[in-house]
């Protein structure tokens, strides 16, 4: 019993180091086709719940907690677009249909 839990532990250590993984790509893929507005100031972070097929490819993107800047909210949204298809996680188990992502760009 206490191997099978030894096991299962390593075996969510992985996954939670792929999540980890998968999570800094998605961030990394977006920030590259983001644009920043000239009124957007530095530091800002938005929450946004993202809706993807298993291919990667958005299907929806909501803003779930403001940044408190309008211009950065919704240039974040038009990055997560321009990032389709998102990058998929390494293992297939990880894979979310929806995703909940914080945009906090490296300044």
């Amino acid at each position: 019993a206490a191997e099978a839990e030894e096991q299962a532990l390593a075996r969510d250590q992985i996954l939670n180091a792929q999540l980890n993984q998968y999570m800094a790509q998605l961030q990394a893929k977006v920030e590259r086709a983001w644009i920043r507005p000239k009124s957007a100031p530095k530091g800002l972070t938005s929450t946004l719940k993202v809706f993807q097929i298993p291919s990667g490819e958005v299907i929806d993107v909501q803003t779930t907690k403001s940044s408190g800047n309008v211009a950065f909210d919704k240039s974040v949204e038009t990055a997560v677009w321009s990032a389709s298809p998102l990058p998929l996680p390494a293992d297939p188990i990880l894979f979310s249909r929806e995703l909940n992502f914080v945009f906090n760009p490296e300044d």
